[in-house]
């Protein structure tokens, strides 16, 4: 089968005045971005649909980055991976291929004015999440417009790790609105899976899950000097500036939230993922070492890499600052055996999980300033 001669010669034409292509496979229809408009070309089809389409991509492939063969899709893996070079990245927006899209979606130099054309080429829930990965992106104002979008759909996606993710996401764009934060927080208190996004976006950040005064913060205690100590991470003086937040407000809403999700996962993907919550936001108080793979493992860690000196201080805190020195090793490292074992998901999983989570729960609710 061949493109009609109609159609190839305003393909071509359709090539030279647009930044961007794609197929409307529903009307059989291209559209091209130019620079103040859009452009059409309805196709006249002479047999099967698919077949003629394929035609067309070949046109627009040789016409686009010189290869007849079309964008080689088997290199969605590498593409994905972020190592499509910067000169092919307006190229690839022209083959009227999603796969290409997402490829230039992933790409680390991509800037606000390509991600627009990116986001007109092909709107789909996968090209958002790769457009919002990019700190540029979060921060323009097409940022907002991929949020809008990952919002909507957030209520259709089944996987409880994926609406985490989204949820971070769209937390991160700088101009979202305040009432879709709160509308988002009030259907985390249902929905642990978007609170664990909460937890992704702003762990330090939350929004008030608890009376104040509740519990006594020692954050700002003007008495206490918080010293760096010994980390297994280089983090300047960033122990010094977290202790003070991890011991009032922020940290308390931190620990309360956390400890919620982890008594209501739904499965191991979530409870991992909140483990890694855990570890990355008190990396700089981690003892040295490798990785714990058992709560015995972690006491002994604490064991040996005393707790840095604080001056003089009561009690309670010295549990506290201990119970935070526990959850910064509560990785996923403790339930890795596990989840090679057992598939099970729910209040099973839960119950299986006790040996693990009711300790770094318990942990918790010490660092919260409880008992």
């Amino acid at each position: 089968m061949e493109l009609n001669a109609e159609d190839a010669l305003r393909l071509q034409v359709l090539i030279a005045r647009s930044d961007a292509i794609r197929i409307d496979e529903a009307t059989m229809t291209v559209y091209g971005l130019g620079e103040d408009t859009e452009h059409m070309v309805r196709l006249n089809v002479a047999g099967q649909n698919q077949r003629y389409l394929k035609k067309v991509r070949e046109l627009l492939s040789s016409q686009a980055i010189d290869s007849p063969s079309g964008y080689p899709g088997f290199l969605s893996r590498w593409t994905r991976m972020r190592q499509v070079k910067s000169n092919r990245l307006n190229d690839l927006l022209k083959l009227g291929e999603p796969e290409a899209v997402i490829a230039v979606a992933a790409a680390t130099t991509l800037d606000p004015t390509t991600a627009a054309k990116v986001w007109w080429a092909y709107q789909s829930s996968e090209t958002a999440r790769f457009l919002l990965e990019h700190d540029r992106i979060c921060e323009a104002s097409i940022g907002q417009e991929v949020a809008d979008y990952l919002l909507e759909f957030l209520p259709f996606e089944t996987e409880y790790l994926m609406v985490a993710r989204d949820t971070a996401l769209i937390l991160k764009v700088a101009s979202i609105d305040g009432d879709i934060v709160n509308s988002l927080w009030r259907r985390a208190q249902r929905k642990t899976s978007i609170l664990l996004g909460f937890l992704m976006a702003r762990p330090l950040n939350l929004p008030p899950v608890m009376k104040t005064g509740q519990y006594r913060n020692h954050g700002t205690d003007p008495s206490l000097t918080w010293n760096r100590g010994t980390s297994s991470v280089d983090t300047g003086n960033d122990f010094g500036n977290l202790m003070p937040l991890l011991l009032d407000t922020p940290g308390q809403q931190f620990c309360r939230v956390t400890e919620k999700v982890l008594t209501q996962a739904a499965d191991q993907e979530i409870v991992s993922a909140c483990l890694g919550v855990i570890t990355s936001t008190l990396a700089p108080l981690r003892p040295p070492g490798e990785e714990c793979a058992s709560i015995d493992e972690i006491h002994q860690r604490l064991t040996e890499h005393s707790s840095p000196g604080f001056g003089v201080f009561p009690v309670e805190l010295k549990k506290r600052v201990y119970a935070l020195r526990f959850l910064s090793m509560a990785g996923d490292s403790l339930i890795r055996d596990y989840c090679v074992k057992s598939s099970a998901v729910g209040s099973l999983m839960r119950k299986q999980l006790a040996p693990v989570l009711d300790p770094v729960c318990d942990e918790l609710r010490i660092a919260c300033g409880g008992q």
